[in-house]
């Protein structure tokens, strides 16, 4: 899994609230112009959803890490280019989860809850990961 590092915590701001529209279609654009693109290519990605940036970025040459850090740089993320067992902090999710949604929670020290996927523009995601870092606080992201 090409991962990126999400604090739920963004000085100032959450996350989620960072995330408007448009993000995806300009993140798209910035990818065709990093890698390259020729207009059939920047077509196919201009048509991609979020959750196959990887397999179609796959298709067009690009490996998963680097699509990731590009992604990573668009989004003014960190990306995590590798990971160690002591990096994941067990029990806040379940394996299942994990592995369905490509996310995993990690040790940050600049954060309390902090968790490394693929996908950061799947907000349904992002909103439940908020909720389960913070069961008090309202599910709504508006």
């Amino acid at each position: 899994m090409a991962d990126l590092t999400l604090s739920l915590k963004i000085p100032g701001e959450l996350y989620a609230n960072r995330i408007r529209s448009g993000d995806l279609a300009r993140c798209k654009k910035y990818l065709a112009q990093h890698f390259t693109l020729d207009t059939d290519q920047q077509s196919l990605l201009a048509k991609t959803p979020p959750a196959q940036l990887y397999a179609v970025g796959a298709t067009l040459g690009i490996p998963p890490s680097k699509m990731a850090q590009a992604i990573a740089v668009f989004l003014q993320l960190p990306y995590l280019a590798q990971s160690t067992p002591g990096d994941f902090r067990p029990g806040v999710l379940s394996g299942s989860f994990c592995q369905a949604r490509l996310v995993a929670p990690i040790r940050q020290a600049s954060a309390p809850f902090a968790f490394a996927l693929s996908n950061p523009f799947d907000l349904e995601l992002i909103e439940t990961l908020r909720h389960s870092a913070d069961p008090h606080q309202p599910s709504n992201c508006s």
